[in-house]
């Protein structure tokens, strides 16, 4: 007579043994993954971030004399040291505004300057250059001071204006004693070469590296 085979269950041993081999297994799985995503983003290159903004030559040794910052503007004034006796007393200034203009760049920049230029003497606006650069408007003009009203001083300022997001201008003020006329003309060579200057000032929109984004 043969009696019915008893079931037996497996040892208890044997099931926490099992699942001791698929945690770690797990584990394994976890580390090997998170090293090739370490060794991806070890291979893969930064992503460039653009930036739109401003560039130009600021001469070697210029101070920085006044800065301000707000939602509606940065500004950022600079004093050129004079190398030789006699130059004209120079200051650069660069703003962005970010207020949308209303009108054409030229009329703003037009009533902008004579604005500015309320305490001059027989002041005189010129249009020096229009068109485009790096594909964004821009505008150069040269406001002429013979002689402020409470002062012996004059001045020759350059202005440059570029539309991008907002407004940038970059103002080259050269401060001279008073003249009369022709006497303007004295400082002549002055005028051209930071004319020159102005023109190597623009607005840049590249990934931010120096390299890439430069004045000239």
């Amino acid at each position: 007579m043969h009696l019915p085979t008893q079931y037996r269950p497996p040892a208890s041993g044997f099931g926490f043994q099992h699942c001791s081999n698929l945690v770690a297994h797990l584990r394994i799985k976890v580390v090997i993954a998170c090293l090739s995503v370490l060794l991806i983003s070890c291979k893969t290159p930064p992503i460039a971030i653009e930036s739109e903004r401003l560039v130009g030559p600021i001469p070697t040794g210029s101070a920085l004399t006044f800065q301000t910052q707000s939602a509606k503007a940065r500004i950022d004034e600079y004093h050129v040291p004079n190398l030789q006796s006699g130059q004209p007393n120079i200051t650069i200034r660069l703003e962005h505004l970010l207020a949308d203009i209303e009108g054409s760049i030229d009329e703003q920049l037009r009533n902008y300057e004579l604005n500015r230029a309320e305490d001059c003497q027989a002041r005189q606006f010129s249009k020096i250059w229009t068109g485009l650069e790096a594909n964004y408007p821009s505008t150069v003009v040269m406001l002429t001071c013979p002689k402020m009203t409470e002062s012996d001083l004059g001045y020759l300022r350059l202005t440059k204006a570029i539309l991008g997001r907002g407004t940038y201008l970059v103002t080259i003020e050269l401060k001279i004693p008073g003249f009369i006329g022709a006497e303007q003309r004295t400082h002549q060579e002055a005028v051209i070469f930071w004319l020159g200057q102005l023109k190597r000032f623009k607005v840049c929109n590249a990934p931010v590296d120096g390299q890439i984004c430069n004045s000239e």
